[in-house]
């Protein structure tokens, strides 16, 4: 099944967990998604990696919770070959 590739805004929220203040910071990456759906975008392992290297941590360092998306713009579909 073909998927729409989606040029768009992530917003999201991250506490590190090392730390003893667990305070929670946010911030915003601009990349591409295939869903806007928030649950099926926290679970995506490239997306997830993207932001902890925009925040320059390491997944299992950090609690991560996807705020929003914007969508700026759509460039075409992903193959069918899955």
């Amino acid at each position: 099944m073909k998927r729409p590739i989606y040029y768009a805004r992530i917003n999201f929220k991250y506490r590190v967990l090392k730390n003893l203040r667990k305070v929670w910071k946010q911030g915003s990456i601009e990349c591409f998604i295939t869903t806007e759906n928030l649950r099926e975008l926290t679970s995506d392992d490239m997306v997830v990696g993207k932001i902890c290297r925009s925040i320059k941590k390491k997944s299992n360092e950090i609690e991560l919770i996807i705020k929003q998306t914007t969508v700026i713009s759509q460039h075409g579909e992903t193959n069918d070959r899955f």
